[in-house]
């Protein structure tokens, strides 16, 4: 009887032996564990297994001993009776069979326990992780909110500077209207096309640097023999055949046209 609950015991062990090592098939990577418990198991199955052996031998042993070598082997009739020693090997089975059971348990246990453990600290890590980065995403909010405040700063900055300005050149307008007022009538009217004595003397600095640069390459004196031609010309039709000969490709230049207006205008004066 002890021995059939025993190989219930052991079948039992090698089914769940045999249905853990299956299911680590189902893992791209075993876990722990599973192989743990499988270990247990099958350490279990090894010591019932040599528990069974050691009192298979020592039975039988006794049995010698005791000249009933040969009744073991007959079949039982009704009238046998389990020797004392047998029924106390079976109580012992029982209790190791229990025992191992027990230990199996506990061990299974406290893998549950560790896999547990190990899964608060994972957890834990994470939670800490998840801190630093709100703790990051703060940080880089208040940078950019201190960007903001300089970029405004700057800016208010840069807008009282242009009032500033605005208003210097506002003052120096008015200054210069105040001052010369003479300057101002002589401007506009060169710019309104008043008749003039010489082309040399009524042309200003930057359109002769203008002319300088661009018409003649530079050539200061080539300029002033220009000038000169064009205030000795007796009409305006000659001081036109004048430039369009210097500058048969440019009469669309800005420096062709002034010195066409400036000889327009030295020609009415002298029409007057």
């Amino acid at each position: 009887m002890e021995i059939k609950h025993t190989i219930e015991i052991l079948t039992k062990d090698i089914q769940d032996i045999e249905n853990l090592v299956r299911n680590l098939n189902n893992y791209p990577t075993p876990p722990i564990i599973e192989i743990d418990m499988a270990m247990s198991k099958l350490r279990n199955v090894y010591e019932l297994l040599t528990m069974i052996s050691s009192d298979m031998k020592a039975d039988m042993e006794t049995n010698v001993a005791n000249g009933k070598i040969g009744e073991e082997l007959a079949p039982p009739t009704e009238e046998h009776h389990i020797p004392v020693e047998e029924t106390r090997h079976e109580k012992d089975g029982e209790e190791q069979a229990a025992a191992k059971d027990l230990a199996s348990k506990d061990a299974s246990s406290k893998l549950d326990e560790e896999e547990l453990a190990r899964k608060e600290a994972s957890l834990k890590l994470d939670e800490e992780e998840l801190a630093r980065k709100e703790a990051s995403l703060h940080l880089a909010k208040e940078e950019i909110a201190r960007k903001e405040a300089s970029i405004k700063l700057a800016e208010e900055e840069q807008a009282r500077k242009a009032s500033i300005v605005a208003e210097k050149f506002s003052a120096s307008k008015s200054i210069n209207e105040k001052i010369s007022p003479e300057s101002n009538r002589n401007i506009s009217s060169k710019l309104t096309g008043e008749p003039i004595d010489s082309v040399k003397r009524n042309i200003g600095i930057n359109d002769r640097f203008l002319i300088i640069r661009e018409l003649l390459n530079g050539d200061n004196e080539g300029y002033n023999q220009l000038v000169q031609q064009l205030d000795a010309c007796k009409s305006f039709d000659q001081a036109h055949e004048l430039i369009e000969a210097n500058f048969p490709d440019k009469m669309d230049h800005e420096g062709v046209d002034i010195l066409v207006k400036l000889s327009r205008r030295k020609f009415l004066s002298r029409n007057a």
